[in-house]
């Protein structure tokens, strides 16, 4: 081990130094050619230690936990990170960036298995950075995760705050959202405690967001997860209710957006509620959040 350190110690010492030349040959506005050059040097240096880390220390790309429930979680980061990197490609959703490789701090993997041992989130969805971080992303993000859907009902309230353009996301940033793999909220008993409850309710103090240190999700995070669910299992998400997207809301108004699958219309419906009205068919996807 204090072999391996010593190794991984003179790596980070000669990432350190190509690092300050490269800062410090833009400072002095040095040739360009040569500062790529320098940065193409960095990046295979990162690429290197990144594999002999993970060879050194394999566990370092794989999670595992338990549910409450008994089930057998595992995770590899990297077959994630790759299963992503082609959803997002075969849907078409062509301006994000995912990073080459994904090494999580400690604390990171720790919040992840506890939201696995703790809550029983058993599915991990990669969100890039600004995936919708402006009107007209959010836009594509919705056509491209409803092609070949009916077109999606949207409520005179949610045109009357600008529609998809007018959503603001509170995180517009790299991270990995954990979350329970059901279709509809009354499947799981986690999620069912959410229904017949307000976001004010789950925001309140002790109320479930704090008890489990955990939050709702966004639009796009929904739109994402709605897609692959769709993909992967031939069912709808939400089908038989409502859930809240309390990470997503319109500047101009008070109130959040709720989401659902409408069975007779087959098509998404989008409309949003007051943020302090419970409803009972409606409740919320709990989610956990590791910023990138």
């Amino acid at each position: 081990m204090n072999n391996n350190c010593h190794q991984i110690k003179q790596a980070l010492d000669k990432l350190e130094k190509l690092v300050y030349d490269f800062n410090n040959g833009m400072e002095k506005k040095e040739d360009v050619d040569g500062m790529l050059k320098l940065r193409d040097k960095i990046n295979a240096e990162i690429d290197k230690m990144y594999d002999e880390l993970l060879d050194k220390f394999p566990e370092l790309n794989v999670i595992e936990a338990t549910t409450p429930e008994g089930n057998e979680v595992r995770f590899e980061i990297s077959e994630q990170l790759k299963y992503w990197k082609k959803f997002y490609q075969d849907r078409g959703i062509d301006w994000i960036k995912l990073p080459e490789r994904i090494l999580l701090k400690k604390e990171q993997r720790q919040e992840i298995i506890r939201l696995i041992e703790k809550v029983g989130m058993d599915k991990m969805l990669i969100i890039p950075e600004n995936l919708a971080d402006t009107g007209e992303r959010y836009e594509k993000l919705h056509e491209k995760t409803t092609e070949g859907y009916k077109e999606s009902y949207q409520s005179d309230n949610f045109k009357k705050d600008g529609g998809f353009a007018g959503i603001k996301n509170k995180s517009n940033g790299l991270r990995i959202i954990m979350v329970k793999d059901v279709q509809n909220l009354e499947d799981d008993d986690f999620y069912s405690q959410t229904k017949g409850k307000s976001v004010k309710d789950l925001e309140a103090k002790e109320g479930i967001f704090e008890k489990y240190r955990v939050r709702g999700i966004d639009l796009a995070v929904y739109l994402i997860w709605q897609r692959e669910y769709y993909e992967r299992t031939g069912k709808d998400l939400d089908k038989t209710g409502w859930t809240w997207l309390p990470e997503a809301k319109s500047p101009s108004s008070s109130s959040i957006l709720t989401a659902h699958w409408n069975p007779d219309d087959e098509c998404l419906d989008f409309d949003p509620d007051p943020f302090d009205e419970p409803g009972d068919n409606l409740g919320c996807r709990l989610a956990g959040t590791i910023e990138l």
